[in-house]
């Protein structure tokens, strides 16, 4: 790639920029196929606040790490973590698309994981979400180490908790079944949806 111009890491730790960066970096994450698929953060504005506050949160501990790789000044790779008690967590990474023939998300991650462990106080880098399907199966190109992670609900036994209880299953139970029709579909049916569904989005934040 570095015949294509001159590549440079930045990474950001401290509270100030930290929204111009966030927007530079959603931008990034953004590109090609999460967009596509709908899983990038900007395409709800849900995420962008929930990351966003998740941002300020973490800067205000000293936690926040954006790493942006860069060419000639221009973002061109993205890694929106958390760096804390000797682990560096990855919760959202990206790269434009445009430069998808040269690997820039493997020069980010290679160089993420040479400085992270050049620290002697990291001695964790977890690359965060699944390994199952899809783009998600090269996390395992990095390591062949894995980790289960549980996600347990508590109620409070009062008329609020089981109302909540009872809220949160039935929205289970809903996911459950449009997983189940996804399932059923052709992907050329689920793009044109997705697609739909973006068109819809956009119109409506206009």
């Amino acid at each position: 790639m570095r015949s294509v111009g001159e590549l440079r890491i930045d990474v950001y730790e401290g509270t100030d920029r930290v929204d111009s960066l966030l927007e530079e970096g959603f931008r990034i994450e953004g590109s090609g196929w999460k967009a596509e698929q709908g899983t990038a953060i900007a395409e709800r504005l849900e995420r962008v606040r929930f990351y966003t506050d998740v941002a300020h949160w973490a800067a205000e501990r000293g936690w926040l790490r954006l790493t942006f790789l860069r060419l000639d000044d221009v973002g061109i790779a993205f890694d929106f973590a958390l760096e804390s008690r000797g682990s560096h967590h990855v919760l959202k990474t990206g790269y434009d698309a445009s430069f998808a023939r040269h690997g820039p998300g493997s020069v980010l991650r290679y160089t993420s994981i040479r400085d992270a462990f050049a620290d002697p106080d990291i001695h964790t880098y977890n690359l965060m979400g699944t390994v199952v399907g899809g783009r998600n199966n090269r996390k395992l190109n990095w390591t062949d180490e894995c980790r289960v992670l549980e996600n347990t609900r508590l109620f409070a036994p009062t008329q609020q908790g089981r109302a909540l209880y009872a809220l949160d299953r039935g929205w289970r139970a809903v996911g459950q079944v449009r997983a189940g029709i996804a399932s059923s579909l052709s992907p050329e049916f689920k793009d044109m949806i997705r697609r739909s569904l973006s068109s819809l989005r956009r119109r409506g934040s206009e």
